[in-house]
């Protein structure tokens, strides 16, 4: 797992790697534009995937109700948001985010936030899709779980229904 900070430019970061068709995940809408779009237009077949909560599913076309995933799914489309780079809207529900969160730690040692578990359960799969095979998948992880460590988010294991703030 390749890991860069935000100012890195993901464009940089995948040179040398041979970029077939790609899906790229981002969990807050505002880090899919910034390192997706350039990434986009030099690469056509690159592929866009946004993650949002199931239960503010809105760019699936779903309605904003209450989910337990802090950090997206405001409820409602952000005008700024340009949506011709999105190629796919995957929802994810609460216990998906929050048992993706934990395997984070357990098998990689990354503590993050439920938003990230959010898009790297969906980016696990896109990847278990056939027409995934060879495909390189860059998923970006917008929260630690630091700031969380305090909280019931880290309880025990059912934690979807753990305060968060």
């Amino acid at each position: 797992m390749k890991k860069v900070g935000c100012s890195s430019s993901l464009v940089q970061v995948l040179r040398g790697v041979r970029i077939r068709p790609t899906v790229g995940f981002a969990d807050p809408f505002e880090l899919l534009e910034a390192p997706f779009s350039p990434l986009k237009e030099r690469k056509p077949g690159v592929r866009v995937v946004a993650v949002e909560p199931a239960g503010g599913a809105v760019l699936s076309g779903g309605s904003a109700e209450n989910h337990c995933i802090p950090g997206i799914g405001v409820g409602f489309i952000p005008d700024v948001l340009n949506r011709s780079i999105i190629d796919e809207a995957i929802p994810v529900t609460d216990e998906e985010a929050f048992r993706c969160r934990r395997r984070l730690a357990r098998e990689e040692g990354i503590i993050a936030g439920v938003s990230s578990g959010a898009a790297v359960h969906e980016a696990l799969t896109v990847a278990s899709r056939k027409n995934a095979a060879g495909k390189v998948i860059v998923v970006l992880l917008a929260d630690t779980g630091e700031r969380y460590i305090t909280t019931g988010l880290f309880a025990g294991k059912d934690d979807s229904n753990a305060a968060v703030g």
